[in-house]
């Protein structure tokens, strides 16, 4: 008995720690802090595999909303069993990704049954968020605390806060989470005076929303609101929420206004005095929103007591003058005065909540031109950022698809899609089924902080990171702990997720491994008098990372700039400088080292059979080697990858320039036809891809030089 609780304690302990330090490793966004996360879920989830045995408890499977989060996972498997995936690591990551989602879940569904549960990790939630508001809040004035606790990137060159997660549209709506966790906590505790600082601490995570300029969050928080006060069951409830939040609000706007027009004067170094300025007024209206939510909540008792009639005239009313006081300050110019000028400047490319998405449109519809190939099961995980060159509408730079949707549909297909759908309606099933039990209170604080994240996810992509969809099924877990009727029945033996766990962790401990391979290769690397000795042992070092995780194509050929400064060489830049070192002192070895980089090239290509870059650099190793119609039909390929790109058109022309040319020079002007004559068909392409393009695809002066030298040659 006493081991078993030891081990809940720990249990307990470590899906504390999870939730709580979820928002700051860069918002889980970047491999380097998602993969420790992952082992630890995963750790946890053997841990919590093993108490059950220990207990002899088996694992209940008892809702459809358990059934489809079981099922996420699988239909991101599809594409990668299937050999459809766009990215193969891309796509292996997404599965552990979404796995570790159902764990979370699965632990946090089976120990959570009551309202202290709730209230304990609503309030691990809601501390971490009052912090990363403060966080936030000083991102504006002066990076202080961010400095000191060495967090970067928490605001951008125009003033617009990025937050802990580095990106102001994402921590937008993350405040707009934490806002309205700290209303359902004031509306499950007891205690009077937590609800007076749970009320007053809403104002932090509000004015670190307005300093993010963040449209989509600052659009869709009313309307949750607004859904908040409408689901939460009994009259006195809903008065519960409007009084402890009315004050924050009100507060929040006018402070945060103040707060807006400080930042760029900081920024600009012109803020004397506005540093300690802006932190006078933060602590005022955090006092404020105290005592005026301690007034408001005083009278809860007696408004409460209220008709219901009379509160339905009144929100009626409130409506009513809401949207005429809306009308007229919008059409009259007035909130201009309001508002804060950087704001204004925001807010006045919204007509309509369609407009928040019109920067994005192309996106949108480029992704369903992607869907046409990949309907069915999807391009896996990260099939996007894998994909989406091939098929943009004008050249630009985008990782993100920028919603859930479009992305979910994209990487898992109209199977992944009709189980997305019933995800999302197992989760109203077991909420309306349930809402009108004596938990449906706390179910209702519980599933609005998961719609602002779905809601705002429609236009953006916060299912990016890891954090925010982490949270979000700790809290539908939560839900499903909490839940009183059952839709289903069954249920399986507790060694069937321990086995699970123990496969499902070797994943992210190999590549946590191959990591750390790689940083030492880097970090050797990086030594001043580098010896012949030390270029070997890093190759030897990278050659460990990619046999710990030889998914992962970064670590043979990167394109583009490291995430990471600990991680600045991939083995293709390394097998270059030992093939100078071997060039100098052993010849005969050379071939050795081509071979090598040869089969690297070749294993990158196909892991991402997407990749452009890949894909050229791979088509020069096999025209290197004297195969010249494979290496020429990779070229090929590599511009089809990426038809909106100038550079491409002047490999494509080199590429067949160089075959054209070694014919001539050999006397065979007729082998050399056909080769130059593709060359001179460069134009055309450019021609046939500006018939569609949305901006011109200019030639380049090297590209126009090939094809004049083609000319020349026939």
């Amino acid at each position: 008995m006493k081991q078993h609780k030891i081990l809940q304690w720990i249990l307990y302990i470590g899906l504390g720690v999870v939730l709580f330090i979820l928002p700051y490793p860069r918002g889980l966004f970047f491999a380097r802090e998602i993969v420790p996360v992952q082992i630890g879920c995963f750790a946890l989830f053997i841990l919590w595999s093993y108490l059950k045995i220990l207990k002899k408890e088996k694992i209940e499977i008892n809702s459809f909303l358990m059934i489809s989060v079981m099922l996420l996972p699988v239909v991101y498997i599809l594409p990668l069993l299937f050999g459809v995936a766009a990215s193969h690591y891309g796509a292996l990551t997404y599965i552990f990704r979404y796995l570790t989602y159902m764990v979370v879940f699965l632990m946090l569904s089976d120990i959570t049954k009551t309202r202290k549960d709730i209230f304990l990790w609503l309030n691990i939630l809601g501390i971490s968020g009052i912090i990363a508001a403060i966080l936030g809040i000083d991102a504006g004035l002066g990076l202080k605390l961010n400095n000191l606790f060495k967090f970067n990137g928490v605001i951008d060159e125009y003033g617009r806060v990025r937050g802990v997660l580095q990106y102001s549209n994402s921590f937008g709506a993350y405040m707009g989470i934490i806002f309205f966790i700290l209303i359902g906590l004031s509306l499950i505790t007891e205690k009077k005076s937590l609800k007076v600082f749970y009320s007053a601490a809403q104002v932090l995570p509000l004015i670190a929303l307005l300093m993010t300029v963040s449209r989509g969050a600052i659009v869709f928080v009313p309307v949750i609101y607004l859904l908040f006060i409408l689901l939460i069951p009994t009259k006195e409830k809903r008065l519960e929420v409007i009084l402890s939040s009315i004050a924050p609000i009100i507060i929040s706007l006018l402070s945060g206004k103040m707060l807006t027009e400080m930042v760029h004067p900081i920024l600009k170094g012109e803020g004397a005095g506005l540093i300690q300025k802006g932190w006078i007024i933060t602590v005022i209206a955090f006092v404020a929103a105290y005592i005026l939510s301690f007034v408001l909540l005083k009278a809860l008792a007696v408004l409460s007591k209220v008709s219901t009639k009379v509160y339905q005239i009144g929100i009626a009313a409130m409506g009513v003058i809401g949207v005429v006081g809306g009308v007229v300050l919008f059409t009259s110019g007035l909130y201009q005065k309001i508002l804060p000028e950087f704001l204004v400047q925001r807010f006045t490319q919204i007509g309509s909540l369609a407009d928040i998405t019109s920067g994005r449109n192309n996106f949108y519809r480029d992704g369903l031109r992607m869907l046409k190939d990949k309907w069915l099961l999807g391009g896996g995980g990260n099939a996007w950022s894998a994909m989406y060159r091939k098929y943009q509408s004008y050249f630009y730079g985008s990782s993100e698809a920028h919603s859930l949707p479009l992305q979910f549909w994209l990487e898992t297909g109209l199977i992944g899609i009709i189980v997305f759908v019933f995800f999302i309606v197992a989760l109203f099933v077991l909420y309306f089924k349930n809402r009108k039990s004596e938990n449906g209170v706390e179910l209702t604080v519980l599933l609005i902080p998961v719609l602002m994240l779905l809601s705002h996810s429609i236009v953006d992509f916060n299912f990016s990171y890891v954090s925010l969809p982490l949270m979000s099924f700790a809290l539908i877990g939560c839900m499903g702990g909490l839940k009183k009727k059952e839709d289903l029945s069954f249920s399986v033996t507790a060694w069937m997720p321990l086995v699970l766990g123990v496969v499902f962790i070797i994943f992210p401990i190999s590549w946590q491994i191959g990591r750390n391979y790689a940083v030492k290769a880097t970090a050797i690397m990086k030594q001043e008098n580098l010896k012949a000795n030390d270029v070997l042992d890093a190759v030897e070092y990278m050659e460990k990372a990619v046999d710990f995780n030889g998914w992962n194509a970064d670590y043979m050929v990167r394109e583009g700039d490291p995430q990471d400064g600990d991680l600045l060489y991939d083995l293709n830049t390394l097998y270059q400088q030992l093939y100078s070192l071997v060039e100098q002192n052993d010849p005969e070895q050379i071939g050795i080292v081509v071979q090598k980089q040869a089969a690297i090239y070749q294993k990158a290509y196909k892991l991402e059979p997407y990749n452009p870059y890949i894909a050229m650099q791979f088509a020069q190793i096999v025209l290197q080697n004297g195969n010249i119609e494979e290496g020429l039909a990779i070229v090929e390929k590599a511009w089809t990858l990426n038809p909106m790109y100038e550079g491409r058109y002047q490999e494509l022309a080199q590429a067949y320039l160089a075959v054209g040319e070694f014919y001539i020079n050999q006397g065979n002007k007729e082998a050399a036809k056909p080769y130059l004559e593709r060359v001179i068909k460069v134009e055309k392409d450019l021609e046939e891809t500006n018939k569609i393009a949305l901006e011109k695809v200019e030639m380049t002066e090297k590209t126009k030089e090939y094809i004049e030298k083609a000319k020349g040659m026939l």
